[in-house]
């Protein structure tokens, strides 16, 4: 009788692990196909320049690079770059060159088209699976990206191998304790929204010092959402899980 509960028991998680899988894979892709379809709506939803608080956060992150690294011209990852808003001024600062990456093609496309942006540095690319070696950039540069994330562990220990000892990595996340789909005039969406202790745990458990951390209002506020700001520094050690 034991043994038969075991197994039964034993099939019940396997159906669950294939059920989220599955359900994480649609997610995935229902928001892949959005960016895809209206992409360009997004862009003219949001603009192609920074407003002043995004501009000032990206003068933070290169602030503490600068810090880390004075007399060096950094290398910059935008990591899920979009139609480059945020690209568009890192290429324009001195001693840096900035590549920007996206998993989208349509994304990437409205970037190429936009002529302040060397089209030579846009990459598409899976987050979870960088092709670039160890230690190849001074910034991670990931602003609204891993909150389309179930589980950003993968991502962040990506973000983390492809960092030098002692590099940036920025994050931009949705705050809060839910996930739902929202539609904010460009398809419909998957976000994680995440609380500031949970956040803490993935950052330090990919292997980075916290540098800062801080709640961040909504640059479009008719969004009504709160959001969270993260720095934190490339530690020489090895990932780990929970």
């Amino acid at each position: 009788v034991a043994i038969g509960l075991l197994a039964v028991l034993a099939r019940r998680q396997r159906q669950d692990r294939s059920s989220h899988t599955s359900a994480v894979e649609t997610r995935s892709r229902q928001t892949q196909a959005s960016y895809e379809a209206h992409g360009h709506v997004f862009q003219q939803l949001r603009g192609d320049a920074l407003q002043p608080s995004e501009q000032q956060l990206a003068q933070d992150v290169l602030q503490l690079a600068r810090q880390a690294a004075p007399s060096q011209r950094l290398r910059v990852l935008d990591l899920g770059t979009g139609y480059g808003k945020f690209l568009s001024w890192w290429q324009h600062q001195p001693n840096v060159d900035a590549w920007g990456a996206d998993a989208s093609p349509t994304m990437l496309q409205l970037a190429r088209a936009r002529p302040e942006i060397n089209p030579h540095r846009l990459i598409q690319l899976d987050a979870e699976t960088l092709p670039f070696p160890p230690a190849s950039f001074d910034v991670v540069f990931a602003h609204a990206l891993y909150h389309h994330f179930d589980d950003p562990t993968v991502a962040l220990r990506e973000a983390w191998r492809v960092l030098k000892s002692g590099g940036i990595l920025y994050v931009f996340v949705r705050r809060g304790d839910v996930h739902d789909w929202r539609d904010e005039g460009a398809g419909p969406m998957y976000y994680r929204y995440y609380l500031p202790e949970e956040l803490a745990r993935f950052i330090s458990a990919a292997g980075f010092r916290l540098a800062r951390m801080q709640p961040h209002h909504d640059p479009y506020p008719d969004r009504g959402i709160g959001f969270l700001t993260v720095m934190g520094i490339k530690q020489e050690r090895k990932p780990h899980t929970f």
